[in-house]
């Protein structure tokens, strides 16, 4: 009968204080088997990269799930917390050619494969992970810390939507960013991304269905007409980024709370847009 596995390769912006060991074992609500918590290379204060990995599930398909909660309950904890933890999108960040492969498996009976970054499913034994890594030195999360982040975040991680994932990513990703300028826009776009703009009145929307139709009884060149001005009015079917930033932060928060991050809104469009805010370069 196979045994399978589960392994999240990620980074942090942060590290792990943990003895000086290079791995310990996690146990978080919901996984269902423990999880060996290690450095790629070298000890869990210095490591830049670090791997999870949970053994003793019965088929594919319950590795893959485990594995992807865990993955979500780090993303919010990177958010919640400040953490900054890169998940990954399940790509390679190390691989072999065809040669090198089919060596390593005539003389082992394993199959040779980089590390992934995000979530990998394989059966126990039967696989040799090759990782590459540089450490850096950053802030510590002891072990039971980092621990009750990820349990914390757990309780989230079943309604977790795309656009939350998203906001979460992007949260994440900013602790990786030195330019403060650039982490600024980041984080709006972070806030923005929880904001799905709801379709607008039926009569609204009737009405420029007629102003569309009309369009091609005006004098003008085609392109304009087509390109131009029939997509800022397709546009209008849906309410803006700013009316649906004010509706959720104001639902979610205070009115205050949303005319406050209108300021930051606005100074993050004329940053982007016109250049100004920026500072001076040599």
């Amino acid at each position: 009968m196979s045994v399978w596995c589960f392994r999240l390769g990620f980074r942090m912006a942060t590290a792990v204080s943990a003895g000086g060991q290079n791995a310990v074992q996690l146990r978080i609500g919901s996984i269902a088997h423990p999880i060996a918590l290690e450095a790629e290379i070298g000890k869990l204060e210095e490591a830049d990269w670090f791997a999870c990995t949970s053994c003793g599930y019965a088929s594919e398909n319950e590795a893959r799930g485990n594995g992807e909660l865990l993955r979500n309950a780090f993303i919010l904890a990177g958010a919640i917390k400040r953490l900054g933890v890169d998940a990954g999108f399940g790509r390679y960040t190390v691989r072999f050619g065809e040669l090198i492969s089919d060596a390593h498996r005539e003389s082992t009976a394993r199959e040779l494969r980089g590390s992934i970054h995000g979530v990998d499913v394989f059966e126990k034994d039967k696989v040799t992970l090759a990782v590459a890594s540089r450490p850096r030195l950053r802030a510590l999360n002891s072990i039971e810390a980092l621990q009750k982040s990820i349990q914390d975040a757990m309780s989230f991680c079943a309604g977790l939507s795309a656009r939350q994932e998203i906001c979460a990513s992007l949260i994440n990703d900013s602790f990786f960013v030195a330019n403060q300028d650039v982490r600024f826009v980041m984080l709006v776009c972070a806030v923005e991304a929880l904001c799905d703009q709801r379709v607008v009145s039926d009569s609204y929307r009737s009405l420029i269905d007629l102003v569309l139709k009309c369009l091609s009884k005006l004098e003008g060149p085609e392109a304009e007409k087509k390109e131009l001005l029939s997509k800022v009015l397709s546009n209008q079917k849906r309410e803006s980024i700013g009316e649906a930033y004010r509706s959720k932060i104001t639902s979610l928060l205070s009115h205050d709370k949303a005319k406050k991050f209108g300021e930051l809104y606005t100074l993050r469009s004329k940053y982007l847009h016109d250049g100004k805010g920026r500072p001076s370069r040599c």
